[in-house]
């Protein structure tokens, strides 16, 4: 892994996102925790990013919010828990914003 050129941008070689790619579908249940860590953290970054100038980032972040998404069981959205709740709404705002229902 190196960051990018700004500070918020990281490359994975792709034999290494490959193999964790594998890794990860040969163990259904980490696929899924996997998923729920990165919603979790996107939303958290969302969340803090408010201003109109985040758009171009929010923009960027929406196509990794749609991978894994895929991840993700239904029932595990679905599960009630504030931390869930508030990271669906944050998400779901950004789509909004975005003029995508």
């Amino acid at each position: 892994m190196k960051r990018g050129t700004s500070d918020d941008a990281f490359s994975i070689h792709p034999l290494v996102h490959s193999w964790a790619r594998i890794r990860l579908k040969s163990e259904p249940q980490k696929e899924t925790e996997k998923a729920m860590q990165a919603f979790e953290i996107i939303a958290a970054v969302l969340a803090s990013k408010q201003s109109t100038a985040d758009w171009v980032f929010e923009q960027q972040v929406m196509s990794h919010i749609i991978a894994v998404a895929k991840h993700i069981p239904s029932q595990c959205l679905a599960l009630n828990t504030t931390q869930i709740r508030e990271g669906a709404c944050t998400v779901g705002n950004v789509f909004r914003r975005h003029g995508q229902y």
